[in-house]
């Protein structure tokens, strides 16, 4: 089981290994160029996109959301575990650019 980290300022998300977003937007992700772990699920998201400055990730669950296809991960080399269950995706593709990936 997670402990799942609310977060509501820059300095705390930084201070966090992991943590968890209840309404997401991708902005201004640079800002958090130390996360190890996002959670992101539910949050009506349709495209991947704005994670170059996040190459620390290891963990993405952006499951229940609205993605219908897999792209611009490549900036994560070190991504290990990524959930997109319950997403609109039609083919599983993209993947190859994620040397670590263990869990989908």
């Amino acid at each position: 089981l997670h402990s799942h980290r609310f977060i509501n300022s820059v300095e705390s998300i930084n201070q966090s290994v992991e943590f968890c977003i209840i309404r997401f937007e991708f902005q201004n992700l640079e800002e958090f160029w130390d996360l190890k772990c996002l959670y992101i699920e539910g949050n009506a998201i349709s495209k991947i996109e704005n994670f170059d400055h996040n190459v620390k990730l290891w963990c993405l669950y952006i499951q229940e959301n609205c993605i219908e296809k897999i792209e611009n991960l490549s900036p994560l080399k070190d991504l290990r575990i990524l959930n997109l269950d319950d997403n609109m995706l039609i083919k599983i593709e993209n993947l190859g650019e994620l040397p670590h990936l263990e869990t989908l």
